[in-house]
């Protein structure tokens, strides 16, 4: 394999690769790459920085190449111009072409669709004339219905329930759909209970706010391939609340189940750009899991049914670049079905109960998520439960992810069930709300890596490890400096902190309970103000700390190994 282009980058070592000539860099049965070749990402890196999975999802925009001379090659051309790929593979399969759709910079061609302009067909682009009859009459297996740029009337849902290969919905540029009655069912429902094999929905705005009704927006699913971008809800969900469809978006894919809900191909959806900015009002009479939600993965109509064909998200789905606010259910619910969801460079504000909500096998990454308002409605109903983060059921990992908070009263980020592994990495939380900063209480596995807390408000300790015989918790290259108290540990199997720093009032670290916190390992951390607080008389050891000023230690008099630390 010869690699041109790249004289001149300086690379050895023994057994790691050799330049073969002034032009060109060789690589052959002789050499083998010990480690990434990254060229500023615009040629070739040879990395895990493409994550395939079940299908293709590269974590990071560029030309990128990997391959270990197994048969597990990837490969990804970028296009930067247009922040989208050109072309992603596998060896051997699959290889995911990247179609341009922007249909007025040059015309579209997909081959075997059938192209409608929904204008020629009689649809009225200017709202006065409802299209729910010219939508129906167009709608066909193979078939792209194109909407020129305009705003079309919709009295009733569009629902589509249909063994197609292919369909797809685009704007052109952009369409919007103005809903103009309460509807019984989504404004876009394709895939209730028979699924198109491909779904393609795209530059399309559902508005329910100029004439004052509510619908849930979007329901979505295709059996193998779901492709939707620039998809927008203007207006409010409302308190005329359609029984049963609390969720505003429900996507994914079905994987072609067998009758007993086993997925028996694989299926990948991309949800790119989908815009809820203005949530939903409270539902007088509801409680809180009775409110609006953002985005779920499963037809309400599906709930507690995981052997359904239809409906229920079974393959892998990514969220990319979506802003989800104001949802007192959940503004991104996935957890507790089968399907897998990567959520990327996403933004969320001010959902109830959580923000971002995911279970086994799932991941957030490069996100940002804000709380500042803890009373959603004129009527002074509170929703105390915005937190941030929670890897409900399953191993799940969050990674590079802001949080930011003014008030608030319920913890940001929240474990698992007993049995489960949840990774906080490299997680920055600035908060000014008076709710705990960590509460992990369910009995998962907790790691935090490189995370760093800025707690400004609280009076007792703001993040609580409590509770939970079975939890092993640890924190590495953790900074958390609070203007109250740190952090309390107890009843808890083993906790593990290295390499990290704190700065509490009063009380810096907790850890007690001897009858259950059977393990404490406390190792190469600096402790700048407060109290550390040890009671536990089973194993354990504080070695090579730095205690800072005024900080004391105090460890129970059964304590196995306290040695190297400076300041004590």
């Amino acid at each position: 394999m010869a690699l041109a282009g790249l004289a001149g980058l300086g690379i050895a070592g023994t057994n790691s690769a050799s330049a073969a000539s002034s032009t060109y860099l060789e690589l052959n049965g002789s050499n083998s790459m010990n480690a990434d070749l990254d060229v500023g990402g615009y040629n070739v890196v040879n990395t895990g920085d493409i994550f395939l999975g079940d299908d293709i999802l590269a974590q990071t925009k560029f030309a990128s190449f990997s391959t270990y001379g197994q048969g597990d090659g990837k490969v990804q051309i970028w296009d930067v111009s247009n922040s989208q790929h050109l072309v992603r593979a596998n060896e051997g399969g699959p290889v995911d072409i990247g179609t341009d759709l922007n249909i007025s910079e040059g015309g579209l061609s997909i081959n075997n669709w059938k192209i409608v302009d929904m204008v020629e067909a009689g649809a009225d682009p200017t709202g006065n004339e409802a299209i729910d009859t010219i939508l129906e009459n167009e709608a066909s297996d193979n078939t792209l219905l194109v909407f020129p740029k305009g705003t079309y009337r919709l009295d009733s849902s569009f629902e589509l329930n249909a063994d197609y290969s292919k369909f797809g919905m685009i704007g052109q540029p952009h369409a919007t759909f103005e809903i103009a009655n309460n509807l019984g069912r989504p404004a876009i429902y394709i895939g209730g209970s028979t699924a198109p094999d491909e779904l393609i929905l795209r530059n399309i705005t559902v508005d329910i706010g100029t004439n004052g009704v509510d619908a849930p927006a979007l329901h979505a699913f295709a059996k193998n391939k779901l492709d939707v971008d620039t998809f927008d809800l203007e207006g409010a969900r409302n308190s005329n609340k359609v029984s049963g469809w609390i969720e505003t978006v429900m996507v994914g894919v079905t994987c072609n189940p067998d009758s007993g809900g086993n997925p028996t191909e694989r299926g990948f959806a991309h949800v790119k750009n989908l815009h809820l900015p203005d949530g939903g009002n409270y539902l007088s009479g509801n409680g809180q899991t009775g409110q609006f939600i953002g985005i779920g993965s499963v037809d309400p109509d599906k709930v507690g049914q995981i052997n359904s064909q239809y409906g229920i998200h079974r393959g892998t789905m990514v969220f990319d670049s979506c802003y989800v606010e104001g949802f007192r259910n959940n503004g991104l619910y996935v957890s507790g079905y089968p399907g897998n969801v990567h959520v990327r460079d996403s933004h969320l504000k001010n959902n109830g109960l959580t923000n971002i909500r995911l279970s086994d096998g799932d991941s957030a990454r490069d996100c940002r998520i804000e709380i500042d308002d803890n009373t959603l409605d004129s009527g002074g109903n509170q929703n105390p439960e915005a937190m941030a983060l929670w890897g409900q059921e399953g191993d799940v990992l969050f990674e590079n992810i802001e949080i930011e908070r003014t008030s608030g009263t319920n913890r940001l980020l929240r474990d698992a069930i007993d049995g489960y592994e949840t990774v906080f990495r490299d997680i920055d939380i600035v908060d000014n709300g008076t709710g705990d900063v960590l509460e992990f209480t369910h009995g998962g596995d907790v790691v935090l890596e490189n995370v760093r807390v800025d707690k400004n408000a609280g009076s007792s300790y703001t993040s609580r490890i409590i509770d939970s015989a079975t939890t092993n918790v640890t924190l590495k290259n953790v900074r958390y400096n609070s203007t109250a108290r740190g952090i309390v540990f107890r009843n808890i199997e083993k906790v593990s902190v290295h390499d990290s720093s704190f700065d509490a009032n009063n009380y810096a670290i907790e850890v007690k309970d001897t009858r259950s916190t059977k393990k404490l390992i406390f190792e190469n951390n600096l402790v700048e103000s407060g109290t550390f607080i040890w009671y536990s008389g089973r194993l354990g050891a504080i070695r090579d700390n730095h205690f800072k000023g005024n900080v004391s230690l105090q460890a129970s008099p059964t304590k196995q190994d306290v040695s190297n630390n400076l300041g004590y």
